[in-house]
């Protein structure tokens, strides 16, 4: 990522009109300061790293993870591993499964170049949203 970018989509959720944001957050330096105003108000929080580049799990660990958790100590977190259809050494996959073993966070491995995985994503986020609004009804 070389900026930081959104993206946004309606989805009827139970009969009610839910708006999904996608915050696009870039790791360069220069962003950092605008990540908290992105992030504020979220309800779910995707650390997507790439198997084929294991340093990219390497920042989501030192600085994005921590990050998010104090910004959003409630948020459902899923760390996702990126291009599993790639050549990509196992233990790159495994180290981000014990991240989100140690983050609190659930691990998912996805494709989104031959979508391995995304029906799975989504429907777990999809499930969260429908959770928090019920909840939010509730009150």
């Amino acid at each position: 990522t070389r900026g930081s970018s959104i993206y946004g989509s309606k989805i009827n959720v139970d009969g009610s009109p839910i708006l999904l944001a996608f915050f696009v957050v870039s790791p360069v330096a220069r962003h950092r300061p605008l990540r908290s105003d992105y992030i504020r108000g979220s309800k779910i929080a995707l650390a997507v790293y790439d198997v084929t580049r294991p340093e990219t799990l390497e920042g989501l660990e030192r600085e994005w993870i921590p990050m998010v958790r104090d910004e959003l100590p409630d948020v459902l977190l899923q760390v996702v591993a990126n291009k599993i259809d790639a050549s990509h050494s196992p233990e790159v996959e495994d180290s981000g499964r014990e991240l989100a073993e140690r983050a609190a966070a659930t691990f998912m491995p996805i494709s989104t170049k031959t979508g391995a995985g995304m029906d799975r994503l989504f429907e777990i986020m999809r499930l969260h949203i429908q959770r928090v609004a019920g909840q939010r009804a509730s009150r």
